[in-house]
């Protein structure tokens, strides 16, 4: 079992503004990544990040972290902190692979457990409230990087970067 956190952020590490992204459905090449990247897999959330969404992520164990443990909603498993989320992600399916997918405070708690860091760097000027936590860029190694041009599609540069711990 290894655990990967996955995020998507602006080059100054913004993730959300207003409890959103700011680039949602402009970068379809990242939603894609992501869903590739988790599917199978079990899936760790804080409870913003998960009424952001709006609802079970389809073909993943889902699992809210929330201090109360009170959300009642079907397709999710709650969970009142980060042991009791583990122990969840630990007996579901494709749990060789669990993916930490936000929010920051999320993030902050997994950051110290985490083998690798999957990173989607979007290029652009954009307005937010919350950033990817701080981290020791030392204790890992840039291991791929790709840079592809805005498109058609997706409106803005952006860079697919995977890092694993040293």
């Amino acid at each position: 079992m290894y655990i990967s956190i996955i995020a998507a952020m602006d080059q100054r590490g913004l993730i959300g503004n207003d409890g959103k992204i700011p680039w949602m459905g402009k970068l379809p090449a990242d939603m894609a990544r992501f869903r590739k990247a988790t599917m199978g897999h079990p899936i760790i959330m804080g409870r913003k990040t998960y009424e952001s969404i709006g609802k079970p992520l389809e073909g993943r164990t889902n699992i809210v972290l929330s201090a109360s443990g009170n959300l009642k909603r079907g397709g999710i498993i709650p969970a009142r902190n980060k042991d009791e989320a583990l122990l969840y992600a630990l007996s579901s399916p494709g749990a060789e692979n669990i993916f930490v997918i936000g929010g920051a405070n999320v993030y902050a708690q997994f950051l110290g457990d985490a083998a690798t860091l999957l990173f989607t760097v979007v290029e652009g000027e954009f307005k937010g409230d919350t950033h990817f936590p701080a981290f020791e860029k030392g204790d890992w190694e840039l291991t791929y990087n790709r840079r592809y041009e805005a498109d058609e599609k997706n409106a803005f540069p952006y860079e697919f970067q995977l890092f694993d711990r040293r």
